[in-house]
């Protein structure tokens, strides 16, 4: 049942990446993000770990990840009213990269 849910906040989402892991053939990564619960679901922001949920609650789930989802956006947001303030121009960063 948490998969179907899992691909429905897939296709609800599409501004959010929707991972899955098989922890059977992915040992290693279920070691490193400590997941010792199936099913797990965490949420990763600019490439850290920021949320975990375990269990098969689809209401809390979708919580969840509508939250976090908002979060990214506001935190997106943000980062672009801070960039566009900033005295570097968008040119200056282009030529820097």
């Amino acid at each position: 049942m948490m998969e179907q849910v899992f691909e429905m906040l897939a296709e609800e989402n599409p501004q959010v990446t929707f991972v899955k892991v098989d922890v059977d053939v992915n040992n290693e990564t279920s070691v490193k993000y400590g997941i010792q619960t199936i099913p797990t679901f965490k949420i990763f922001l600019g490439g850290e770990e920021y949320d975990t949920y375990t269990g098969g609650n689809e209401q809390a789930l979708r919580k969840m990840v509508n939250e976090q989802a908002l979060h990214g956006l506001e935190r997106v947001w943000r980062d672009e009213q801070q960039l566009q303030q900033s005295p570097v121009s968008a040119a200056a960063l282009k030529r820097a990269l």
